[in-house]
């Protein structure tokens, strides 16, 4: 844009536009303001705290409902949790095995297959792990589906009124 093309402005106009805008802001502050004491108004502190608690409660049912749908993955998943806890428990008992029964004995032939135990526990553990991350989000995937398909029914069924 060229300089003779730039619409000139006055100081009293400026001045009126100025004004214009922090009178808006002004306005808008204040119904900001009306908005925020609105939400509490009227309720004491107990109030306040006690709703949430009661629905709190009410919402952790329901989404124990909606869990207790697919407790096949979850109870699978906690089972391998054990399966993988209880193998890892072990691996230190190998090591207290080498420490006081094959090295006092001089027994350093089983060194290598002390190794290879120890190294194949750890492998089966890791890979219990994976199957149970993996069977946790299959529950938490099949509980969302659960979800928004009771939603979906839900809104399908209001009458078209409601929109």
């Amino acid at each position: 844009m060229k300089a003779d093309q730039i619409p000139q402005v006055t100081n009293d106009e400026a001045e009126n536009l100025q004004e214009e805008l922090d009178n808006n802001l002004e306005k808008s502050e204040e119904k900001l303001d009306n908005v925020q004491d609105t939400d509490t108004d009227n309720k004491t502190d107990n109030e306040i705290e006690k709703v949430p608690e009661e629905l709190e409660t009410h919402l952790y049912r329901r989404l124990f409902d909606y869990g207790w749908q697919h407790k096949a993955p979850f109870l699978f998943a906690i089972a391998l949790t054990i399966c993988a806890s209880f193998i890892n428990f072990f691996i230190p008992q190998v090591n207290r095995y080498v420490i006081d029964v094959v090295i006092p004995e001089k027994q350093f032939n089983m060194l290598p297959w002390v190794g290879v135990i120890i190294l194949s526990m750890t492998l089966a553990a890791g890979a219990l792990l994976f199957f149970q991350l993996y069977a946790i989000k299959v529950f938490g995937q099949k509980t969302i589906e659960s979800i928004r398909l009771d939603l979906y029914q839900h809104i399908q069924g209001l009458s078209i009124s409601f929109f």
